[in-house]
């Protein structure tokens, strides 16, 4: 695995190992949080930029799009679950690129 692909599977399994002892409530609206920030200051740097702002502003919404796409085609998988109960974080990270390249 690329060093860049595994460096965000390590951060993704990082965030989902902090926000684990959260109520479901309250783990969504974390990183609800987190990206709505994250996102503003990309955008705010893409200013630097003729036409950042719009182009960066354009490809977060098509990414917000494939996450409620994704969100609405989703049907229960056990065996994406047992993942999930067991901590595999890489395996369930995998799993949802994997559905977020046939989405896209």
């Amino acid at each position: 695995m690329p060093e860049n692909v595994q460096k965000r599977f390590n951060t993704v399994n990082a965030v989902l190992a902090a926000c684990a002892t959260l109520p479901a409530d309250d783990r969504l609206l974390v990183l609800e949080i987190a990206w709505l920030v994250s996102a503003k200051q990309v955008r705010s740097e893409a200013l630097t930029i003729p036409g950042g702002f719009p182009s960066v502003q354009a490809g977060q919404v098509a990414e917000l799009q494939v996450v409620a796409q994704l969100v609405q085609q989703d049907a229960p998988n056990p065996a994406l679950d047992r993942l999930l109960q067991d901590g595999d974080y890489d395996a369930v990270a995998r799993h949802v690129m994997s559905l977020v390249k046939q989405t896209t």
